[in-house]
């Protein structure tokens, strides 16, 4: 027998790994069954919940058609993440069944906050947090993990909070001065999304986040109505775990199924923070460029792929506000994200004083230390310029000219 030797590019063993774990994407059937094994549950509930789930995650998966820039490990992850969302439906259907009280439980109150990307949504969504005694709100292990917690779970978070540990110092070393993350600070509704099977952080990272908000803007083909009941669903749980009526969450892609969140909560207050977009589009093109799903990244694509889904949901914004009756009058609060910076607690007690709030002395002192403590730039300057992306301020301002014609958005920040 005759020696044989072959050799085998790096670079092609690369790609080979990729093709195959995307194309051994395993069925829908075999999601279901990892979760029931995971869980030891078999009962994933309302079938219109689950077929919403299905139609969500099998689309997503169409879009990312085979890429060879895509790293590996992305196909892997995308794995896991399903098993572990179907693993937490079955949790979540069982905790239902165990205390039926909590899909009667009243949210009384509930406060939304929004805006483009990059806008300053996380720091008010902070300095809102802050009083604890009125609000709800979800965490970042709590998006993770929804359901009623069990045995070792706070073996469970400790875990999970090494591993954000890992992730901001070895894997993404830029995150924290863009997105700082801790498991038990405010965490944004993306993060609960995935649980309706998601993946919004597609639309930040992905490899074409237009076409994915284009689906999702289709009222045809996602029923925004039972996704937003899920939603409120995730929330009772918080709420009964937390003991409190009243709910506070934030996510710009909200304004997505604006009017469904409206219908399921109808005494939902809204609160939009408004920024220059001559900032927030190089902004997001960055975080696009950080948390990139693949290996080779084109700064000038992030920044065209920031400056439409930006010009999208700007385009959203415009079109609500045009169709806000006066009756909506008080449901709606508008913030610039220069007073904000600029005066905070003044911001605050304007925001307070609108919507009725009671500003009491205790939320001052807590208002007040926390800015002291986290003052701008903590966990590191964020740097971008429009150039870096291959943006010019002309077609910024051209792309936006309604959007910040109709709230008075000055091109400065100084």
């Amino acid at each position: 027998m005759k020696n044989c030797s072959f050799s085998l590019n790096p670079l092609d063993l690369y790609h080979a790994t990729q093709a195959c774990l995307f194309k051994l994407t395993p069925s829908i059937q075999w999601f279901k069954q990892q979760a029931i094994i995971k869980a030891q549950l078999d009962d994933f509930g309302n079938t219109d919940e689950m077929n919403l789930i299905e139609q969500t995650f099998n689309y997503q998966t169409e879009l990312q058609t085979y890429d060879p820039s895509i790293c590996p490990i992305h196909y892997y992850a995308r794995r896991e993440w399903f098993v572990r969302i179907l693993t937490e439906r079955l949790k979540i259907v069982h905790n239902l069944k165990l205390y039926p009280q909590i899909k009667k439980l009243e949210i009384r109150e509930s406060l939304c906050i929004m805006g483009l990307p990059r806008t300053g949504t996380t720091l008010l969504y902070n300095l809102l947090a802050l009083d604890s005694t009125k609000w709800c709100y979800p965490k970042l292990y709590d998006c993770v993990a929804p359901s009623l917690p069990v045995e070792n779970s706070e073996q469970k978070q400790k875990d999970f909070d090494r591993i954000i540990e890992i992730f901001q110092q070895r894997i993404m070393p830029q995150m924290p001065s863009v997105h700082y993350f801790h498991s038990q600070e405010p965490e944004e509704c993306i993060m609960l999304f995935f649980h309706m099977g998601l993946d919004l952080l597609s639309a930040v990272t992905g490899k074409d986040p237009v076409r994915l908000l284009n689906y999702l803007l289709d009222e045809n083909t996602f029923d925004y109505h039972l996704f937003y009941e899920y939603h409120r669903v995730l929330l009772q749980l918080l709420c009964y775990r937390k003991q409190r009526n009243n709910c506070l969450f934030k996510c710009p892609f909200h304004l997505l199924g604006l009017k469904s969140l409206v219908s399921v909560y109808p005494n939902c207050k809204i609160l939009m923070i408004h920024r220059d977009p001559l900032e927030t589009v190089p902004s997001l093109a960055s975080l696009m460029s950080i948390g990139s799903q693949t290996n080779y990244i084109d700064l000038n694509e992030s920044g065209r792929k920031a400056l439409h889904v930006s010009g999208l949901l700007a385009d959203l914004i415009v079109k609500n506000e045009q169709e806000s009756d006066a009756s909506s009058g008080n449901q709606f609060y508008h913030i610039q994200y220069k007073d904000l910076i600029q005066n905070p607690v003044e911001t605050m007690k304007n925001l307070f004083s609108f919507y009725q709030f009671e500003y009491t002395s205790d939320y001052d002192q807590s208002l007040k230390y926390y800015l002291k403590q986290n003052p701008q730039h903590k966990h590191g300057q964020h740097k971008y310029s429009l150039e870096k992306y291959g943006l010019s301020k002309q077609e910024i301002q051209l792309r936006f000219y309604y959007y910040c014609k109709l709230f008075n958005i000055s091109n400065s920040e100084s």
